[in-house]
């Protein structure tokens, strides 16, 4: 089993938070739930690791304001409020 990787990982980050704020540009928010669940299990397959997916799920459950985890990074401005 892998670990969940917490750290930032993603190159470009930037341009990828840019491609999730175009793919939900003018829809409804019913369509942004059905994309976004789409996404996740899309990412999920291929993450395929039981381990990680089951602590990633975890993490996620728990409230914002104690989660220990990713920074979140406004794009651009790089401000990071420590938080996921």
């Amino acid at each position: 089993m892998t670990r969940l990787t917490t750290s930032p990982n993603i190159d470009g980050a930037d341009d990828v938070y840019q491609w999730l704020i175009d793919l939900h540009a003018g829809r409804s928010e019913a369509e942004s739930l059905k994309i976004n669940a789409r996404l996740i299990l899309l990412l999920l397959n291929h993450i395929g690791d039981r381990g990680a997916i089951r602590e990633a799920i975890a993490l996620a459950a728990q409230p914002v304001s104690h989660q220990q985890g990713p920074e979140i990074c406004e794009p651009a401005q790089h401000r990071c409020s420590g938080e996921l």
